[in-house]
């Protein structure tokens, strides 16, 4: 069996939730609506671990990584460089 890496499957959840995402929004800009797609859109809104837990594990592997290169700094008493690690990162956008 094949080993996955945490961030290859990370990856991959990130990749699939943008095609739910802009499948649903293309969804919200036709006219007429199947059942099919109402249920999938009403899935996507009303799901807690799509809204609310899975942003924030996508998030786990920038803020570890964040976290880490943090404390390095701090132990040697440089605070500029945490401003230079964050801006690596970019931002993390978690939905609340």
């Amino acid at each position: 069996m094949e080993s996955v890496d945490s961030s290859e499957l990370r990856g991959h959840i990130r990749v699939e939730i943008h095609q739910l995402r802009l499948q649903a929004d293309v969804i919200g800009m036709k006219e007429k609506k199947t059942e099919e797609e109402l249920q999938l859109v009403q899935a996507l809104q009303e799901d807690y671990y799509y809204q609310k837990l899975l942003p924030l594990v996508i998030c786990d592997s920038a803020r570890e990584v964040y976290l880490c290169q943090g404390k390095k700094v701090l132990q040697n008493g440089v605070t500029t460089d945490v401003l230079e690690v964050r801006k690596g990162f970019g931002c993390c956008v978690v939905l609340l």
